[in-house]
């Protein structure tokens, strides 16, 4: 295993942002890797057993899956929490994994990176767009020529009336419309037509997600897309930006609680306290002290 540089910290400190307060309901991005070169999947076999794990998992700890890719050295799950409890359910997947795959391969060390990175969506077209960005991860890698040939995702659920007892793809395709075979057209051309655009690797770059989901948000039909429930607006992000930096101080309640959303937004999309001050216009401590408060309400 290769040992950790001083530029590997450095990188790892915006790969995994640290969250103090996980939201009961929230929907997350989970992305865990493989440390260097290494790859954490090398036969059919483990990728079953690992999502045997996390079918179990799932049921033991009450999350509700909605896609997964999973990769031969990272893998991608998007889900939802019934409860406070994702660190807890993400420890018990990678270590049940990491102990299995050391006892088949015979060997000792860390078979994932650290911790995993957890990115908090609480706007549905992002959700939508993050979900085509999780299953053209196997195309864009390389490892699949046409949509839906590669076995170890959750895509064929969207494109095909196949049926799951584990993972719910109905949750994000009836945002699309009513009419589910409707929405898996809709879901699928939005697929095709987001696979023309270039799109980051997010073990390289933690904010490829975010930036795919921007170009890929002019794919949803306009008439789907009004009526989308839109619970932090993309596109006005610059607006609440130059808002926020007209307070030069946030001594009133709603301007921390704004400072304080503006904050979990950037957070969510990988964004390091360097950063978030930068764009906001604040010093670093304010961001440390807004944070801390509100994750201790």
């Amino acid at each position: 295993m290769p040992r950790e540089t001083k530029k590997d910290k450095e990188t790892d400190s915006l790969w995994m942002p640290r969250y103090k307060k996980i939201v009961k309901g929230g929907i997350y991005h989970i992305i865990q890797r493989a440390p260097g070169k290494e790859i954490v999947f090398c036969e059919s076999a483990d990728y079953l057993y690992f999502l045997h794990i996390l079918k179990k998992t799932c049921k033991e700890s009450r999350l509700e899956l909605f896609s997964f890719a999973l990769l031969p050295n990272h893998l991608h799950l998007l889900l939802k929490l019934e409860e406070e409890n994702l660190p807890q359910a993400m420890k018990k997947i990678f270590t049940a994994y990491a102990m299995y795959f050391n006892a088949k391969y015979k060997r000792k060390g860390h078979v994932f990176y650290g911790r995993y990175r957890a990115s908090f969506c609480n706007d549905e077209r992002y959700l939508i767009t993050l979900s085509v960005y999780i299953h053209l991860n196997p195309i864009k890698a390389g490892l699949c020529i046409k949509l839906g040939d590669y076995p170890w995702s959750s895509l064929n659920l969207y494109l095909k009336d196949k049926k799951s007892d584990f993972v719910n793809s109905e949750y994000i395709l009836t945002m699309l419309h009513t009419q589910i075979n409707e929405a898996r057209n809709i879901y699928k051309n939005i697929l095709e037509n987001s696979a023309k655009l270039s799109m980051e690797n997010a073990i390289e770059n933690n904010k490829a997600p975010f930036r795919f989901a921007l170009e890929a948000l002019k794919f949803l039909p306009s008439a789907q897309n009004k009526k989308i429930k839109n619970t932090f607006e993309l596109e006005q992000i610059d607006e609440k930006i130059k808002m926020l930096k007209a307070t030069k101080v946030f001594k009133k309640p709603q301007d921390k609680e704004a400072l304080s959303y503006m904050i979990d937004q950037l957070k969510s999309r990988g964004m390091s306290q360097r950063e978030i001050a930068k764009i906001l216009g604040v010093h670093r401590t304010t961001i440390y002290r807004v944070s801390k408060s509100t994750a201790t309400k």
